[in-house]
């Protein structure tokens, strides 16, 4: 009995510490160089295309931003901490990010990298293999040079792009497997849209019909989920939202991510 209760303290601790390690690895200035700073690559998700329009606006053709906008400016806003944002619109891991992201990461100075490709993978219906090689490829140069990473699942388009999904979900499931075999945490943004959406069929959180690129909500909900990950915060657990809140002295009701369950 005296063993089981000290097992369970075990790995109550180790989890704890587990959590820890991953916020530390986000806030602290891991290279020594003064500043605590991230890049996030990717595509039109990370550039911010489709910000600033409202839940109920009709939208068949999104509108294009200037870059400033999207996940990464609500992350710095809410942290404090300095986000590069490389997302390249129309850009394709397979084809392209394979190629361009290595060279980013290695001429950047940055902490950490926030890695989110593979919606245009899908419109082009790229293999899932070939999805799952190449993004081990940029977690190996990532990792080599000596950066944190953060891999973001991919929310799944509806509407105008309804069947899309169908490999945004075959890339989330590479996705959540390099984590667990780089040992590299996870923001699952998909996971956030099955809790948040009031409607799966015709999320909310998307620019509609259009329904590929976020509105104004969905990119609050995408940066809410980074964040989380960065404070080791899990959002989609009972109580996570009030837990990131109290950490960042936000407002009751500021984190819209609702929990699983």
């Amino acid at each position: 009995m005296q063993k089981g209760i000290l097992l369970f303290f075990s790995v109550l601790q180790v989890c704890l510490f587990s959590e820890l390690v991953i916020a530390q690895d986000f806030l602290e200035d891991v290279n020594g160089d003064g500043i605590v700073s991230h890049v996030a690559i990717g595509d039109s998700l990370t550039y911010g295309v489709g910000d600033g329009t409202s839940i109920g606006d009709f939208v068949e053709e999104v509108p294009l931003t200037d870059g400033r906008s999207g996940y990464t400016s609500r992350v710095e806003s809410l942290t404090g901490i300095d986000i590069q944002n490389r997302g390249i619109p129309g850009e394709r891991l397979i084809t392209e990010g394979v190629y361009s992201a290595p060279g980013l990461i290695n001429s950047s100075s940055v902490d950490g990298v926030f890695i989110m490709y593979g919606t245009n993978d899908a419109i082009f219906q790229e293999d899932r293999s070939d999805y799952r090689r190449s993004l081990q490829r940029v977690i190996n140069v990532a990792k080599a040079n000596g950066k944190r990473i953060l891999l973001i699942t991919l929310p799944p388009p509806c509407c105008n792009h309804e069947g899309v999904d169908l490999f945004t979900n075959s890339y989330n499931s590479a996705i959540q497997t390099l984590s667990s075999a780089n040992e590299v945490p996870i923001a699952d943004v998909a996971g956030a849209w099955a809790t948040t959406c009031n409607n799966r069929g015709e999320c909310e959180l998307y620019n509609l019909p259009e329904g590929l690129h976020p509105n104004e909500s969905g990119y609050d909900v995408l940066s809410q989920m980074v964040v989380g990950a960065m404070y080791g915060v899990n959002l989609l657990a009972e109580g996570g939202a009030a837990e990131l809140e109290a950490m960042l002295e936000l407002p009751e009701g500021t984190i819209i991510v609702k929990a699983a369950g």
